[in-house]
């Protein structure tokens, strides 16, 4: 029978045992070390000995990464809600429909006359 754990997770077996290992270091050093090895031999996993340096630090450095994508996450949602807004303010052609179109034709008296010219003008 599948623990709850098991079926909500996407990870690979690989990235489960990472895992496993990192929160099991975690625990032994943060004055859990019989949590860390009851975790251990629950999980079916070999506590790292102290004295070896690859994995240490890893769960807090992934936490800490978590933290900091989430906030650039809802940053980028945010900047995302401000230029739809902004999009949706700015329709092509929207600054001439409010204008009144009796201001848009020319009327009497001209500023410029043009003479002397019998081809149009390219």
């Amino acid at each position: 029978v599948p623990q709850f754990w098991e079926a909500a997770m996407v990870l690979t077996a690989k990235q489960r045992q990472e895992l496993h290992s990192s929160i099991a270091e975690y625990l032994a050093q943060n004055d859990f070390a019989e949590v860390g090895a009851a975790f251990a031999s629950k999980a079916g996993i070999e506590m790292k000995s102290p004295g070896s340096a690859n994995g240490v630090g890893l769960l807090e450095k992934k936490w800490t990464s978590v933290v900091r994508l989430q906030k650039r996450v809802m940053d980028l949602e945010a900047q995302v809600k401000q230029l739809e807004e902004e999009l949706k303010n700015a329709v092509p052609g929207a600054a001439r429909r409010k204008t009144d179109g009796s201001k848009q034709l020319p009327r009497a008296p001209h500023k410029h006359v043009l003479s002397g010219h019998r081809n149009p003008i390219a």
